[in-house]
């Protein structure tokens, strides 16, 4: 596979992940966060596995690099949606945006030396995002901190996707990764799920299936295809592209406007990612 084609299946996750973001917070009105996350990523494990039978997936020495891509997934995963009860899709997304400049510090630190030129693009990159996401009153409110924490552990699921893609398939590190995220997050739901009114499940019955479906089946499987073929600072770049559909996903479905200042931190991502994905000599 080559790298143009791993860019637009990153791109493609990023985009699905950006209107999850609207999902993810309307569940978060109705079921508690273990809860949304258990159901979510047991539908998206569950649909994965006719395709990895069609596929003919090797699983062998991938359980113990799936799970603990699961755990990283599940900690980052319900950190976040914990953090939707209060904060609003775009100002959640810039916040998670936040691994954007900690995954090419984590690779220098625990694997390689990144070009200065990845760290420049990266910052450029949240440069962006707080354009896009932040407004000039900006403040750590209720609810940011677990944003924040959460960003650290999508940059730690980033740079292990980095380092175990080639080793591993695919589809057996994403089914193990899903499996691992949902018994953890219903083991923690279990106490409250037979609780909820089976109209309270029924009303949110389209976010589930959104998030479940589109964005862990599909748009979690692209990452580790993709990034197959993508080094993790560019991937990290082309993925934070999320907080550009989350802020259209607002607008769209939950009536927040894009400002000019937003747009302006929109075109600016968008540069980064471009530059960043261009060979040394095209760039100059």
């Amino acid at each position: 596979m080559n790298r143009f084609f791993g860019f637009l299946l990153l791109m493609t996750a990023a985009i699905i992940w950006g209107f999850a973001f609207v999902a993810q917070r309307r569940g978060a009105a109705v079921v508690d966060t273990f809860t949304f996350n258990g159901l979510r990523f047991l539908l998206g494990a569950i649909a994965l596995l006719p395709v990895a039978w069609w596929f003919k997936t090797r699983f062998k020495g991938a359980l113990i690099p799936g799970v603990a891509l699961g755990v990283a997934l599940f900690t980052g995963a319900n950190l976040q949606q914990h953090a939707l009860t209060w904060v609003s899709a775009g100002k959640a997304a810039f916040l998670t945006g936040f691994y954007l400049v900690l995954v090419p510090i984590g690779l220098a630190y625990f694997t390689r030396r990144i070009p200065w030129q990845k760290l420049f693009f990266a910052s450029l990159g949240l440069i962006g995002l707080f354009f896009l996401s932040v407004n000039e009153a900006f403040a750590l409110g209720e609810g940011d901190g677990w944003v924040i924490s959460s960003a650290l552990f999508w940059a730690l699921h980033v740079i292990m996707i980095d380092r175990m893609v080639e080793k591993h398939d695919a589809l057996a590190l994403a089914i193990y990764q899903f499996i691992t995220t949902a018994v953890l997050s219903l083991v923690f739901a279990a106490p409250k799920l037979p609780h909820y009114p089976v109209a309270d499940l029924y009303s949110i019955a389209p976010e589930i299936v959104f998030a479940g479906l589109m964005s862990v089946a599909v748009a979690y499987t692209l990452q580790i295809i993709g990034q197959k073929s993508v080094d993790g600072t560019s991937a990290a770049v082309v993925l934070s592209l999320e907080t550009v559909f989350a802020a259209l996903g607002g607008w769209w479905l939950l009536d927040e406007v894009l400002t000019n200042r937003q747009l302006m931190g929109a075109a600016i991502m968008l540069l980064a990612m471009i530059l960043a994905q261009l060979p040394e000599r095209q760039r100059r």
